[in-house]
């Protein structure tokens, strides 16, 4: 299911759309787009949630993964830290 608007006028293509995704195993989405969001300047952000928390980056700050559990304080993982593996350090 997908909901594609035109906001501003003579915009050849949509400038806002929202997506609900159903995956093969069941697993549900969200997908949300918009070049018009009142107050955010070309934000990328990627938030992905599961059954026990969920992940988030923030295209302003790309060096930083945020990891929410439930019942945790939000961790902050920084690129090029010690704790981080080799192949996650860049």
């Amino acid at each position: 299911c997908a909901d594609l608007q035109t906001f501003v006028d003579g915009r050849k293509l949509e400038d806002d759309g929202n997506i609900l995704l159903r995956f093969e195993n069941g697993a549900t989405g969200v997908l949300s787009a918009s070049q018009v969001a009142s107050g955010e300047e070309n934000a990328l952000k990627i938030r992905i949630y599961g059954e026990n928390g969920g992940l988030e980056w923030n295209q302003q700050d790309p060096n930083t993964l945020m990891v929410k559990k439930q019942d945790a304080p939000t961790q902050l993982f920084r690129a090029g830290q010690q704790y981080l593996s080799p192949i996650a350090k860049h």
